[in-house]
C-alpha cells in the first residue's frame, strides 16, 4: 500500500490532466486505525519515503515526537503540496492532437480528513466541503 503512494508521488502525472487543473480536492486518508497498528509495530515510513527522515511536524498538529501523527500529517502532506505546487509559467498551453487549449491556473481548494471505515460523518464532511468549494469558486469569479 505504501509503495503504490510513493509511486504516485513519484510522477505527479494527475497534476497534469486538464480537468483538474483547477479542481478543488477531498482527500480522504482513510484506514487510520491500520496506519496506526502499522506504526506501532514497528513499520518504518523512511522506508517508503526517504524525505520523511527530514519531516518535521509542527507543533500545533500535536505531540512532533509521536510517530503514527508525524507518519500521517507527512502523507497528508504529499497530497496538500501536490494540489498547491504551480506551473512554471502562470499560463501554459495544454496540448493534444491537432489542439491546443491556453490554461490559467487557479489557486486550488483542498480539504482533507484523518477517517476510519466506519466513520458515518463522512457525508456529511463531504457535502460541507463540496458547499466550501463553490461558495469559493463564485467569490474567486466574482473578483477576478
Amino acid at each position: 500500500a505504501m509503495e503504490s503512494v510513493r509511486q504516485a508521488f513519484h510522477c505527479d502525472y494527475f497534476i497534469f490532466l486538464l480537468f483538474l487543473l483547477d479542481a478543488g480536492f477531498i482527500i480522504f486518508l482513510n484506514k487510520q486505525d491500520l496506519l496506526r497498528e502499522k506504526i506501532q509495530s514497528g513499520k518504518q515510513v523512511n522506508k517508503y519515503f526517504p524525505d520523511y527522515e527530514h519531516y518535521q511536524l509542527d507543533k500545533k498538529e500535536g505531540n512532533p515526537f509521536d510517530e503514527y501523527t508525524r507518519a500521517k500529517c507527512f502523507i497528508r502532506d504529499l497530497f496538500v503540496n501536490v494540489t498547491r505546487k504551480k506551473r512554471k509559467d502562470s499560463e501554459e498551453i495544454f496540448q493534444l492532437p491537432g489542439l491546443s487549449i491556453p490554461v490559467n491556473q487557479k489557486q486550488r481548494s483542498c480539504f482533507y480528513h484523518f477517517t476510519v471505515a466506519t466513520d458515518t460523518n463522512n457525508i456529511k464532511t463531504v457535502f460541507q466541503d463540496v458547499h466550501t468549494m463553490i461558495i469559493e469558486n463564485n467569490l474567486g469569479s466574482i473578483l477576478n
